[in-house]
């Protein structure tokens, strides 16, 4: 008996030289979205939230320390931000002994830092207004998100001065 086989072949088939390609291609494939998620993380965060951060993190007892300290003295401070349409910040710091406005702060420095990109932050020497408020007169254009804003009051002048109080504020701008 003579047998022939009824299935019938297409012109195409998948052979050993397909799956090799379709391997490489896969592997290709997921190299190439790797790589673009790699040099999207190195170029857009800096890795560190601040210069130094291993030996600021073993003087953390120092910061709570002076925090407590700072607390018991009776030093706070009142922080308003506005921003207008242009993107600039209004900025004032009312810096307070005991819930009153104290005239012993000379000075009051504002440290504007992206959490996630330290080559956005900024350092601000802010103006003493008539009734004792601080404000920010310079132009600063913040992009959108979140920002920390570090304020530091000093009382005496320059090169004797002594730090009264100090403030992290997270601020998040839209």
């Amino acid at each position: 008996m003579n047998r022939t086989n009824s299935t019938q072949t297409s012109g195409w088939q998948f052979k050993g030289r397909h799956a090799l390609i379709a391997f490489f291609s896969l592997f290709g494939l997921f190299i190439i979205a790797n790589t673009i998620m790699v040099t999207s993380a190195i170029t857009t965060w800096s890795g560190l939230d601040r210069p130094k951060a291993y030996i600021h993190g073993l003087k953390y007892n120092e910061v709570l320390t002076s925090a407590a300290t700072q607390k018991q003295s009776g030093w706070s401070g009142s922080l308003h931000i506005e921003q207008q349409e242009s993107a600039d910040l209004n900025l004032v710091f009312r810096p307070l002994k005991d819930g009153v406005i104290s005239p012993k702060v000379d000075r009051v420095t504002a440290s504007f830092r992206r959490p996630t990109m330290a080559s956005m932050d900024q350092i601000f020497e802010l103006s003493k207004t008539s009734d004792g408020d601080f404000i920010l007169l310079q132009s600063f254009s913040a992009t959108r998100g979140q920002w920390d804003v570090d304020l530091t009051a000093y009382a005496g002048p320059i090169g004797q001065e002594v730090q009264m109080f100090r403030s992290i504020q997270r601020v998040i701008l839209e």
